[in-house]
């Protein structure tokens, strides 16, 4: 495995992951700040992982399409829902986006994802990724108050995208049994028979876009 690099602020927070992503994925980690892009540039097409804070002062957008162009793997970071900071890396098509605060188990799965060749986005950040696609695609969505809850709309969502249990519940961090059970009660709520139909009716409400 190459290595990675993080692209974040010194600080003991950026060691520990540092040493947690070496310890997990054995694999060395370049952790760089704003005031080193000379080794940011130096390591680059070392890594086969950027992940990159969008608190950091560097350009980020020059660091990711040189990364684009060596067919990286890219995952921001973000410690906020700014819809400003979100959106423009949102439309370049990244591996992962992050939000901060994520458990230990949580990270490492979603990397592991990610290795995989499957994209992650935190369910934090999926509702303004959503809301900015609607808005491209000139397409208005409104939820019916009470139908499901919030739990069972991130699952319903992702059935949407065409996910299979095992991939729901990785993305949600649940088990599949517990992904079966959303999809067995939301089933019911719609009345109807099958994920197909479930899909096709959201669709014809308009409650949901893909």
């Amino acid at each position: 495995m190459q290595d990675f690099m993080l692209i974040k602020e010194s600080s003991l927070l950026r060691d520990g992951i540092a040493k947690v992503l070496e310890y997990k994925f054995h694999t060395t980690v370049h952790a760089f700040g704003a005031n080193e892009n000379d080794k940011v540039i130096e390591y680059l097409n070392q890594c086969e992982l950027i992940i990159i804070d969008l608190d950091t002062d560097l350009n980020i957008f020059s660091i990711i399409e040189q990364s684009k162009k060596d067919e990286q793997k890219v995952i921001v970071w973000s410690s906020s829902l700014d819809d400003s900071l979100l959106i423009p890396t949102f439309k370049l098509g990244l591996n992962g986006y992050f939000y901060n605060g994520m458990e230990g188990n949580e990270f490492i799965e979603a990397i592991k994802i990610i290795l995989n060749g499957q994209k992650y986005v935190h369910p934090a950040i999926t509702s303004i990724l959503l809301n900015d696609y609607m808005k491209i695609q000139g397409v208005n969505t409104t939820r019916p108050v009470g139908l499901l809850t919030n739990r069972e709309w991130e699952v319903f969502e992702l059935v949407t995208k065409g996910y299979k249990n095992e991939q729901i519940g990785e993305m949600l961090f649940i088990s599949n049994k517990t992904v079966k059970n959303h999809i067995g009660s939301i089933l019911k709520k719609l009345k109807v028979t099958d994920r197909t139909n479930a899909v096709l009716l959201a669709l014809k409400k308009r409650w949901v876009s893909i």
